[in-house]
């Protein structure tokens, strides 16, 4: 008898089978810099018109094991709460995540709204096990900022 999975991790498996195919088997190394999580998502952040939030899943060699969009919100705002992350973190078992998200306009500056959802975020893995690694800001023509590079004390807290 096959075992039926909760709907929920079908949502956040459809994505990751993308990724797998069309992208995870040409990425090899680790997901270790802010640089190499821009680089990997670039191409579909900039393609996008609204914001999109993405998270990295990262296992404890920092190996990449998927990648899922966990909110599509509007030109300038989305909505994702902590429990759209880690619930694809826990769900493929990944030990860490960078999450991610485009600023349509171009600007790669954080807001404060930005950055009270990273501390939020950093909170919820730390209660979880989940390490947040880093969350980075993708803007137009391959500019991006990391939240680790700007505001490096509040991920001390994530660190195990």
């Amino acid at each position: 008898m096959k075992t039926r999975l909760p709907s929920w991790i079908r949502i956040v498996r459809a994505p990751l089978a993308y990724y797998q195919t069309a992208c995870l088997k040409r990425w090899s190394g680790k997901m270790d810099s802010s640089k190499k999580a821009a680089t990997f998502l670039r191409r579909h952040a900039e393609a996008e018109e609204n914001e999109v939030v993405y998270v990295l899943l990262l296992n404890g060699d920092l190996q990449l094991l998927g990648c899922c969009e966990v909110s599509h919100g509007s030109t300038r705002a989305t909505v994702c709460e902590p429990e759209q992350i880690f619930r694809a973190a826990i769900a493929f078992g990944a030990r860490s995540v960078i999450v991610a998200h485009n600023h349509p306009a171009g600007s790669v500056q954080p807001s404060l709204e930005d950055i009270s959802a990273t501390k939020r975020i950093i909170e919820c893995g730390h209660l979880l096990g989940v390490q947040v690694d880093d969350h980075i800001i993708l803007g137009s023509r391959g500019t991006y900022s990391s939240l680790r590079d700007s505001h490096g004390s509040m991920f001390q807290s994530s660190a195990a």
